[in-house]
């Protein structure tokens, strides 16, 4: 499994699956056409922070559910539209750090 840091600067030195360069543009598009591609999206985003909370034995995300999450990256991709979603996946990450969450 591939895990980008949640970190911007790092970013170039990660290495994430495909769906983790989408932008987040891309990500809006895949929501409100509620497609196959919304379903990819969403699973990364989860497999995302699962590897996260795998890596690190924690349990970010246990304050909410994933419809949390995913309304938090829907939020973050309408204010970021140009941003790839491994960016909004790393931001959900601290947010959720940050918040204890």
């Amino acid at each position: 499994m591939a895990v980008v840091l949640p970190l911007r600067g790092w970013a170039d030195q990660s290495t994430y699956w495909e769906l983790g360069a989408k932008s987040c543009g891309g990500w809006t598009a895949d929501r409100q056409e509620h497609g196959p591609a919304e379903v990819g999206d969403v699973a990364w985003i989860d497999g995302f922070v699962t590897g996260i909370n795998w890596y690190n034995r924690s349990q970010l995300g246990r304050q909410t559910d994933p419809q949390g999450m995913f309304g938090w990256v829907d939020n973050y991709c309408a204010a970021h539209p140009l941003d790839d979603l491994s960016y909004a996946a790393g931001a959900l990450v601290t947010e959720l750090t940050n918040t204890g969450n």
